[in-house]
């Protein structure tokens, strides 16, 4: 399958400073000599000021899914996320098919889903959802093998991070560990992880009180 200008896909992309998210997009042009697609946001906000990247093919996946596309239980997917009745969020989200109802068929068939933090099944239509392969799977479904990282088309100022009101707890983005990679630490403290700011300065505080309470027991002994 060769993605071509135009295609609707979904795309990892450097949305925020801090990490990548799937997006809604679709395809500008392939750039052959740095292998990589640059996309489009298909619904940019108009308060970013970077609306199109250029995109490893691995890091792009057609959108919607073909009618040939077979969904089990146990598929992981990227889903969108339903805002209100009518209304669908442009950003995908992590998911697993926890059951695909056998009576329904066609346009009208739906994905029970279980989405990455949360315990609830979502039904969700089938348009709305991917299946979310293996790094190389996708790249080889993009219809190139060459593997590049994603990167903006054009740098901008720093700008305040901006979170929608809505799900933006629960990243899709494919910085999220992969196939092979150990889990990223998480930075409270209580996993072993990196210590946040704020343990650190209880500690240090704590330190500071054990050392009063030394020097006022060493000056009471000398007294004795």
């Amino acid at each position: 399958m060769v993605l071509e200008r135009n295609q609707h896909v979904a795309a990892c992309v450097p949305y925020t400073k801090k990490k990548n998210e799937w997006i809604v997009a679709k395809i500008e042009r392939w750039e052959p000599d740095n292998n990589c697609f640059i996309v489009k946001d298909l619904f940019p906000d108009k308060r970013k000021k970077v609306h199109s990247w250029q995109v490893a093919p691995e890091n792009v996946i057609r959108f919607p899914s073909l009618d040939s596309d077979v969904f089990g239980p146990g598929n992981r997917v990227l889903s969108l996320w339903r805002v209100d009745n009518e209304e669908w969020s442009s950003m995908f989200y992590r998911a697993t098919v926890v059951e695909v109802p056998k009576t329904q068929v066609g346009e009208n068939q739906t994905l029970r889903l279980c989405f990455e933090g949360d315990n609830e099944i979502h039904e969700v239509p089938r348009s709305k959802a991917i299946k979310f392969e293996k790094r190389s799977t996708r790249a080889a479904q993009s219809g190139t093998g060459a593997i590049v990282d994603s990167q903006r088309v054009r740098k901008t100022p720093l700008e305040a991070l901006e979170e929608p009101p809505f799900k933006r707890a629960k990243s899709s983005s494919d910085s999220s560990p992969s196939e092979g990679e150990s889990p990223v630490p998480f930075h409270g403290g209580l996993y072993g992880g990196p210590c946040s700011v704020l343990e650190k300065k209880m500690r240090n505080y704590r330190s500071i009180l054990l050392q009063r309470y030394n020097n006022a027991h060493q000056a009471t002994l000398l007294n004795v």
